[in-house]
């Protein structure tokens, strides 16, 4: 088995996620101006601003806000992403949160760029990329061996998505 990581134990927090986004990242964005990883969105509290701070003290009230997996910067557009190993409720629309949060982010200059939001996933879950896609949420699956071996350690159940039942949906698509 080969997982980056020591002990391959499913129960034991490992930052997966964290690593699969990285590794997404730096394959499909291998010409990125910039590409930040767990980055902190949005202003400080309203009662805070104008306050003189050290960077320090800036920096430790922060960790209270809300961050995106990651941003890549082009010149002309910045790209929010969230990445997810299995299918969960959340990551779109902490993506439509971001996208409100990031020009009131301090060290990052917006401009006139383009935001685009996309969701990355390695266990597709139907229902949540047709909700992306009609919400203009670009998604992309993104499954390394590691990632299959790490799924492998748990059951079928985990492995998948919770079913939707079997309907059809907008867009045709059969669940």
């Amino acid at each position: 088995m080969s997982v980056p990581w020591r002990e391959p134990d499913r129960r034991a927090w490992q930052p997966r996620e964290r690593l699969m986004v990285a590794e997404y990242v730096t394959r499909t964005f291998p010409d990125a101006q910039a590409a930040r990883y767990q980055v902190r969105l949005g202003a400080a509290p309203l009662e805070l601003q104008g306050a003189k701070l050290t960077d320090s003290e800036a920096g430790a009230l922060r960790v209270w806000s809300r961050w995106a997996d990651a941003i890549v910067e082009y010149p002309d557009r910045v790209i929010l992403i969230e990445a997810k190993i299995r299918p969960k409720m959340g990551p779109l629309e902490g993506l439509l949160l971001y996208r409100v949060l990031l020009p009131n982010t301090p060290g990052l200059e917006l401009g006139d760029r383009q935001v685009e939001l996309r969701y990355v996933y390695a266990v597709e879950d139907p229902v949540l990329n047709m909700i992306a896609r009609e919400l203009g949420i670009q998604v992309d699956h993104y499954e390394p061996a590691w990632v299959r071996d790490y799924l492998s350690l748990m059951t079928p159940r985990e492995r998948r998505a919770p079913p939707a039942g079997q309907k059809e949906i907008r867009d045709g698509t059969r669940l």
